[in-house]
């Protein structure tokens, strides 16, 4: 069951999503801005790079902090390059796996 609550903030306008239990997801006009989760009886928010925006005990203080984000945050240069690092080491993993497999029946 997915739950929605839309909403005009002065910085954004958002729109959250209940897609399981525990779970609420923001996002305005389709760009992902992060999600509120129930963890241990608190609400934990995370903005769209997945950084930790504290934890609060009504899940209204904790979608209003993600609401006060103006936007998304930036992914910095050296985000970047670690990311395309860890696609590139995955692929190589990958590849070797399915290499040493044939080479195993051969």
């Amino acid at each position: 069951m997915t739950m929605e609550l839309s909403y005009t903030d002065e910085l954004i306008a958002s729109t959250w999503k209940s897609p399981a239990s525990g779970l609420w997801v923001a996002s305005d006009a389709g760009t992902y801005l992060g999600m509120v989760e129930r963890i241990d009886g608190r609400y934990v928010v995370t903005d769209s790079t997945g950084r930790d925006l504290g934890s609060y005990l009504e899940l209204a203080d904790a979608q209003q902090r993600l609401d006060g984000v103006a936007e998304p945050a930036e992914t910095s240069a050296r985000d970047i390059l670690m990311m395309k690092a860890i696609i590139a080491m995955t692929g190589v993993t990958a590849l070797s796996l399915a290499l040493s497999v044939v080479l195993r029946w051969q």
